[in-house]
C-alpha cells in the first residue's frame, strides 16, 4: 500500500553565509534544497535572523541591512500542503566593519605630559550612517625628541559598545616635543678685592626661572658678567657674559660666549 503523504527532505543544505554590519545583504537559497517526494509545492518561513534582516518566503530571499555584528543559527522550515515539514538550519554570520584610524602629525613644547591636541583621522573604512566617534592621541612618552610616536585611540558609538567595528589603530612617527625654553633671572656676580684670580662668586639667592612665551631664540642670556681675567701689566680686566641653551627637556648651562674687556686703574696697596 502506497503511503498517503511523506514529508519534505533536505536534498541540498543551505552553507554558511556571511554578510556585513550596516552592508546591505541579500541571499536566496536554492530552489532544490528541499525537495518533495510526491512533487508537492512547498511552503517556507524562516527564523533566527539577525537584526535588520528578513525573509520573503515565495522567493526563498533574505534580505536587508544588518544592525548588529554577531553570528545566529537560521532556522529554515519546508511545509508541504498538508503541514508535513523538513527543516534546515545555517549559520549567517555579521561580521564588523573594518575602519582604519591614524594619527596626526603634533608638535609641542615640553609641558611634561604626554598630552596631544592632534585629532586622528579615518584612513581606511567609514563609519555607518548614525553611527559617531570620539577619537584621541598622545605621545608615547613626555620627554623632547624628534620623531616621537603619536598613538591614536577611541571609541565608536553604535548602540552596540563599539562592537560592530573593527578598529586598527596605525600610529604617526613624525611628532616632535620641542624642549621648554626658560629664562633664568637674578644671577649676580659678588664683589670682591683684587685677588689677582678670574674666580668669581655667584649669588643666586635671587634666580628665577620663568618660562618664556611667546618661545625666543635658542640661547637665553641670563643677563650677569663675571671677571674673567684681569692684568696688572696691561691695567685691562676681562669679563664673561655667560648663557643658558635648550638642554633635553629645559634649559641647561651652556657655556661663556662672550667676552670683553676695559681698561682700567692698576690696583693699589
Amino acid at each position: 500500500v502506497a503511503p498517503a503523504n511523506l514529508p519534505p527532505v533536505v536534498g541540498n543544505p543551505i552553507p554558511p553565509q556571511t554578510a556585513a554590519y550596516a552592508l546591505t545583504f541579500n541571499f536566496q537559497f536554492a530552489a532544490n534544497t528541499f525537495t518533495d517526494p510526491f512533487g508537492d509545492p512547498l511552503t517556507y518561513t524562516a527564523s533566527g535572523m539577525p537584526p535588520g534582516i528578513t525573509f520573503n518566503g515565495p522567493t526563498r530571499t533574505f534580505s536587508g541591512i544588518p544592525t548588529r555584528a554577531l553570528t545566529n543559527s537560521v532556522l529554515v522550515v519546508a511545509a508541504d500542503t498538508l503541514g508535513l515539514k523538513a527543516t534546515n538550519a545555517f549559520s549567517l554570520a555579521i561580521a564588523r566593519r573594518a575602519i582604519t584610524v591614524t594619527a596626526a602629525t603634533d608638535s609641542k613644547e615640553y609641558d611634561g605630559t604626554i598630552n596631544s591636541t592632534g585629532l586622528p583621522t579615518i584612513t581606511t573604512g567609514t563609519l555607518a550612517g548614525g553611527d559617531t566617534a570620539t577619537w584621541t592621541q598622545s605621545f608615547n612618552n613626555k620627554n623632547a625628541g624628534a620623531d616621537k610616536i603619536l598613538v591614536p585611540a577611541g571609541t565608536v558609538s553604535d548602540g552596540n559598545g563599539g562592537n560592530n567595528y573593527l578598529v586598527t589603530f596605525v600610529p604617526n612617527v613624525t611628532g616632535v616635543i620641542m624642549p621648554a625654553r626658560l629664562t633664568v633671572n637674578g644671577i649676580t656676580a659678588s664683589n670682591k678685592v683684587y685677588d689677582g684670580s678670574a674666580v668669581a662668586v655667584l649669588n643666586t639667592a635671587s634666580a628665577a626661572i620663568a618660562r618664556l612665551s611667546p618661545l625666543p631664540p635658542a640661547s637665553v642670556d641670563i643677563g650677569f658678567r663675571y671677571l674673567a681675567s684681569s692684568s696688572t701689566t696691561t691695567g685691562n680686566r676681562t669679563y664673561a657674559t655667560a648663557t643658558y641653551q635648550v638642554g633635553s627637556n629645559c634649559l641647561a648651562l651652556a657655556a661663556i660666549v662672550s667676552t670683553d674687556s676695559s681698561p682700567v686703574s692698576a690696583p693699589t696697596n
